[in-house]
């Protein structure tokens, strides 16, 4: 695609492919990420009468500007591609349901933090976190002390593998009996007391539902449409049957909204 991402240009090029290969009126769905102007790409020029009219889901991705057809231009004879623009019509569209998930695991969940207990204890507990794997990741001596202490470094979480902050998460928590050592070494303010260890054990149980169901549905083998809604419905499960939670209960709250919403 050349020139700007903009949703007229997306569906121009979207409808090129389509006719070139043939396949206009036999492609009943189209799956893109939630990016804006994807969205609004299929708002405008979708033929499917209950295309989704909503807000853009990703905020974060914002819409590339717009360039306006002078209409003196068109009157004048000058060449525009209005008449393409005009007779540009898409197939329905669908949200990317792995990128919708990891928007409730990452954007959704921040509503959890409105409870004041639980956005004390999680800003305290993820801060001492966040400085382990800061220590790992900018000094290999620190590195080294991780490893002495635990046999492996640590999982640091980044920004394009969808999974990492639960796995970082995780990790510690396996690992929870040695990370006193650790951060003494390190000299670093320890991750000890029940209440910030029980805090990261259940953000853990509540977060694997979530985490599981990316695996599912963003994998590369036995993956349909059909494995959507059960994975929907077991996340929905889990997260209901949760019992006895005390620090996270407000993520809870949070990730059953994102779900609903979304």
């Amino acid at each position: 695609m050349v020139g700007r991402h903009t949703y007229d240009n997306i569906a121009e090029s979207i409808d090129k492919v389509l006719n070139e290969f043939k396949i206009q009126n036999k492609t009943t769905l189209i799956v893109t990420d939630n990016a804006a102007n994807f969205v609004k790409s299929f708002r405008v020029y979708s033929n499917d009468n209950d295309v989704d009219l909503n807000e853009c889901i990703d905020t974060n991705i914002a819409e590339e500007n717009e360039v306006s057809i002078e209409i003196t231009n068109t009157l004048d004879g000058e060449p525009s591609n209005i008449d393409n623009i005009i007779s540009i019509s898409l197939p329905p569209h669908q949200r990317c349901a792995a990128h919708t998930m990891n928007l409730i695991a990452s954007v959704d969940i921040k509503d959890a933090e409105k409870d004041l207990t639980y956005r004390n204890i999680s800003q305290k507990v993820f801060k001492k976190c966040q400085s382990i794997f800061n220590k790992q990741n900018q000094s290999t001596l620190s590195a080294d002390i991780i490893k002495n202490h635990l046999g492996r470094y640590l999982i640091t979480p980044n920004a394009t593998r969808w999974n990492s902050y639960y796995d970082a998460m995780t990790c510690i928590v396996q690992n929870i009996d040695k990370m006193e050592n650790v951060c003494n070494d390190l000299q670093l303010p320890t991750i000890s007391g029940p209440r910030e260890v029980s805090f990261l054990q259940e953000y853990c149980n509540v977060m694997k539902p979530i985490s599981r169901a990316l695996d599912i549905i963003q994998g590369d083998k036995n993956v349909s449409l059909g494995y959507l809604l059960p994975t929907i419905n077991a996340v929905h499960k889990s997260l209901n049957d949760m019992k006895n939670i005390v620090f996270c209960r407000p993520l809870v709250v949070a990730l059953k909204r994102g779900l609903n919403k979304r």
